[in-house]
């Protein structure tokens, strides 16, 4: 059993497709059978330490998680959410730099105005009085 004829092997083409699938802990009982039949043969042990190492790898390998899917509903929900804060932000923005200064300027200064009951209500002492 001595030579290079254990590539040859059912083994040896056992252990490589369950390399080439990435099925690391049969490739690696694959590879322990074929090293028990071929002891003194190093590419097999470099082979099973190459094997142990994706073993290890694959334990210490960050699972990527997804993010949970939106449904279509709630997309289009946010969507008319975010449109309808977009249109209420425009009418403050236009009301506040386009009409009040636009009434302003139409009505003059309102300021200094009294409501209308307070404005009769001063003249109507001077109206009484005796002698105007």
């Amino acid at each position: 059993m001595i030579g290079d004829n254990w590539r040859e092997t059912a083994e040896y083409a056992e252990a490589m497709d369950y390399l080439q699938r990435g099925k690391w802990s049969e490739a690696l009982a694959a590879l322990a059978a074929l090293h028990a039949a071929y002891p003194h043969e190093s590419a097999i042990e470099s082979l099973i330490a190459e094997t142990q190492l994706r073993i290890e790898a694959g334990k210490h390998q960050i699972s990527r998680r997804r993010l949970p899917r939106v449904s279509r509903g709630a997309l289009l929900l946010t969507l008319l959410v975010f449109v309808l804060f977009l249109l209420g932000w425009f009418a403050v923005n236009l009301y506040r730099d386009v009409i009040t200064p636009s009434l302003a300027r139409r009505h003059g200064p309102r300021t200094n105005r009294l409501p209308w009951s307070r404005r009769l209500s001063r003249r109507l002492p001077q109206a009484t009085m005796p002698g105007r």
